[in-house]
C-alpha cells in the first residue's frame, strides 16, 4: 500500500492505492479514501482494512478476466476458480509484507518441501532432515539434492520451452546417475498404458513446446500448468527423471503468472497416478481436482507459516518445521 495526498475543491484527501495484477501486461490501481489529510487517521487499522479490500478486488477482477479463459470446462467441477484465486491473493500478498530474513527462510522452507516431496514421489529414500541440512549447505551439497537445487536454479533463470532446454534441464537434475541422461531410446509402460514411441519423442516435445507458446498469455495459468504437466509426463521422454522434469518446468510455469509454486505430496502417489489414469481413459475432471487440492493444500501450509511467524526469534522454526502433509 502506498498513499498520496490529492486535493478536492480546495481540501486535500489522504489516498490509499495499489496495483492489482491480473495478466502479464495487464495490471490495475486501485485506491480508496482515507478521509481529510488534516484528520487524525489510525493508518494501522486503515491499512489493514485496506488490504482485505484490495485483496477482494483483486479475486473479483482476475475471476472475471480469467474465467472466460478457459478451455476445459470440467477444470471448473468441484473447486470453483473463486476459491484458487482466494488463495493465490492471500499467499501473494502475504509474501509481499515480509521482510527479507522472512522471504529467505520461507524460501529456504519451501526448498526443503518441495525437494523431499518430488524426489520421494520417484522413489528417493533420503530423510528429510537429511535434504533440510544439505538445502541449508548448498554450496557444499552433491548428488540428488544438490542437483534438485541446480535445476531449481536453472529452472527460474535460464530454461527456456525449447526441445533443447528440457533435455538440459533433465541433464542438470539426473546428474549424478548419468547413465540415465539423454533421451530413451526404448518403449515404456507406463500403469497399462504404453507412452510416446521413443522414435516420436523429439516431435513431441517439439509439438508440447509450440503448444505452450501458443497458449501462454490466453489460457488460465493454472489449467496451463497442470495440462503441461500432464502432456510432459504422457511424452515421458526420458528413462527416469520425468516427474521431477515436469514438476519443475510446471512451477516455472506458475511463477512465470505470479503463482506460488506448489508441492504434489509424496503421500498422495497413489493418487496422482490413479488421476493420471483416469485421464487417459477421457475423466478429466478426477486429474484437475488432484490438481487443484494439491495446489490449495500447498498454500493452506505456507499461509500458516506465514500467520505463525510473529516474531523474528520463530521465524527459523515456524518455516522449517515439517508439515504433517509433506513429512
Amino acid at each position: 500500500m502506498k498513499t498520496r495526498i490529492v486535493h478536492i475543491n480546495g481540501h486535500d484527501y489522504l489516498y490509499a492505492h495499489d496495483s492489482i495484477y491480473i495478466a502479464q501486461g495487464k495490471s490495475e490501481q486501485i485506491q480508496k479514501s482515507f478521509g481529510p489529510a488534516k484528520a487524525a487517521i489510525d493508518l494501522s487499522l486503515k491499512e489493514i482494512k485496506f488490504n482485505e479490500y484490495v485483496k477482494k478486488q483483486e479475486v473479483i477482477k482476475r475471476v472475471s478476466f480469467w474465467s472466460k479463459k478457459i478451455i476445459e470446462p470440467k477444470f471448473l467441477e468441484y473447486i470453483p476458480i473463486e476459491k484458487l484465486e482466494g488463495f493465490r491473493s492471500d499467499l501473494y500478498r502475504a509474501k509481499e509484507g515480509m521482510g527479507p530474513m522472512a522471504t529467505g527462510l520461507m524460501e529456504t522452507g519451501f526448498l526443503v518441501d518441495f525437494i523431499y516431496n518430488s524426489n520421494r514421489l520417484e522413489g528417493s529414500r533420503l530423510p528429510r532432515a537429511r535434504v533440510e541440512k544439505e538445502v541449508r549447505e548448498k554450496t557444499k551439497t552433491k548428488g540428488e539434492v544438490g542437483n534438485t537445487l541446480r535445476a531449481l536454479l536453472y529452472v527460474n533463470e535460464n530454461f527456456r520451452f525449447t526441445v533443447k532446454k528440457i533435455i538440459e534441464l533433465h541433464s542438470i537434475l539426473m546428474a549424478h546417475e548419468p547413465e540415465k541422461l539423454g533421451l530413451r531410446t526404448d518403449r515404456v509402460v507406463v500403469g497399462n498404458s504404453e507412452v510416446i514411441p521413443w522414435q516420436e519423442i523429439k516431435y513431441e516435445l517439439f509439438e508440447l513446446c509450440k503448444w505452450y507458446e501458443a497458449n501462454k498469455r490466453s489460457m488460465y495459468p493454472l489449467e496451463l500448468a497442470f495440462d503441461f504437466y500432464y502432456k510432459f509426463e504422457r511424452i515421458h521422454p526420458f528413462e527416469d527423471g520425468n516427474g521431477r522434469t515436469g514438476r519443475l518446468i510446471m512451477n516455472r510455469i506458475l511463477r512465470d503468472h505470479k503463482y506460488h509454486p506448489i508441492i504434489i505430496s509424496w503421500k498422495r502417489k497413489e493418487a496422482q497416478e490413479s488421476a493420471f489414469r483416469k485421464r487417459m481413459d477421457g475423466q478429466k475432471e478426477t486429474f484437475y481436482l488432484f490438481m487443484k487440492e494439491e495446489f490449495i493444500k500447498t498454500h493452506e501450509i505456507f499461509i500458516g507459516k506465514i500467520d505463525s511467524a510473529l516474531n523474528v526469534e520463530r521465524l527459523s522454526k515456524v518455516f522449517l518445521e515439517p508439515s504433517h502433509h509433506y513429512e
